[in-house]
């Protein structure tokens, strides 16, 4: 058995006949769930992983530059430590 309104479809055993009538002729079906802005979530999304990686890169070259000013000076120091003893 299958209810049928008076509209151009039958309706589904969902919800009641009636209260759907009227949105039969409707180019979309009910119950689904379009997403909307989706393409702008995912402009976000890539921009803020774009950020991460930008800002991940800068804190990188930030540190080896530290770190390489620090060895360099260290080594300046043993050199200079080394020529004090021996002269």
């Amino acid at each position: 058995m299958e209810i049928v309104a008076c509209g151009q479809r039958p309706v589904g055993h969902d919800g009641y006949p009636v209260a759907f009538s009227a949105r039969l002729k409707t180019d979309r079906p009910l119950g689904v769930v379009h997403s909307r802005h989706a393409a702008g979530r995912i402009l976000i999304a890539l921009v803020l992983v774009l950020r991460t990686l930008v800002l991940r890169d800068l804190i990188l070259r930030r540190l080896i530059l530290i770190l390489s000013h620090r060895c360099h000076r260290a080594v300046q120091h043993q050199q200079y430590a080394r020529q004090d003893n021996s002269g």
